[in-house]
């Protein structure tokens, strides 16, 4: 029965967390200098004072585009709503359609065009293109669960080829350290947006102090068995997720995405 259940329970664990649910939500704060044009040397010295709008991105139901189906995500803030993207997701791949052009989410995407945000299917040492992030092509440098609301994420840690001191994170079913996608908007009169959290159904799942905490660390029990699935490894683990000498294993051990037995 375990050698039954164990296969079924691991690829449930390793299901990629989707981003466009039911209920899922953005939150930023959009910042907008109250005395007029100001530079962006003005902006950053903190000498001006601020008008404050609470923006949001959120998914509102199901659409399709050219037979392909996908889930609408609509902006609301000071301006109204209007339908901002759409967005898909397979095989650990989410991918994001802009629809409308909205100043306080500007992003560096061409309108009406599918682009590929995340690729939470890519292994340790993957070089692959994120839209998502400035520049588009990152490194899967390492990966781990981050606990949060006694809820856990996976997430990858991503370097940018040729500078050693570029870092972020993709965290699965939230996104990144910016919000949506990782790009900062900073437009001539020094307004802003900057983010808040992720929501659920307005409650708070990971919050911009989270991604501040954001470190990688060794996980243990089943997530660190599941994610040495997700890079090339011949290290072998209990079914406690402790790493094993395969060559001393009894009994029931998992090696390279199998289930052993000796």
């Amino acid at each position: 029965m375990l050698l039954l259940l164990l296969p079924m329970m691991l690829m449930a664990q390793n299901t990629p967390s989707r981003m466009f649910v039911d209920g899922r939500s953005w939150k930023y704060s959009y910042h907008v200098p109250d005395d007029g044009y100001i530079t962006d040397e003005q902006a950053y010295s903190g000498t001006h004072d601020w008008l404050h709008y609470d923006y949001e991105l959120y998914v509102d139901g199901d659409s399709v585009v050219d037979g392909r189906p996908c889930r609408k995500i609509m902006a609301k803030g000071f301006s109204g709503t209007c339908l901002y993207a759409l967005g898909a997701e397979e095989d650990g791949r989410v991918e994001l359609r802009l629809e409308e052009f909205e100043p306080a989410f500007y992003a560096p995407f061409a309108l009406k065009e599918w682009v590929t945000l995340y690729d939470f299917g890519a292994n340790k040492g993957d070089q692959c293109h994120m839209a998502a992030y400035i520049g588009g092509e990152v490194t899967v440098e390492d990966e781990g669960v981050a606990q949060t609301g006694g809820t856990s994420h996976r997430f990858m840690v991503l370097g940018r080829p040729g500078d050693a001191q570029w870092r972020s994170y993709a965290v699965e079913g939230i996104g990144c350290p910016l919000g949506l996608y990782m790009f900062e908007n900073i437009i001539s009169n020094g307004s802003a947006s900057s983010f808040v959290g992720c929501f659920d159904n307005g409650s708070c799942i990971f919050s911009k102090e989270d991604f501040d905490n954001l470190t990688f660390r060794p996980v243990v029990g089943v997530e660190a068995v599941v994610g040495s699935f997700n890079s090339p490894s011949s290290q072998s683990f209990d079914l406690q997720g402790r790493r094993l000498d395969h060559r001393h294993a009894k009994g029931i051990y998992i090696k390279n995405r199998k289930i052993m037995w000796k």
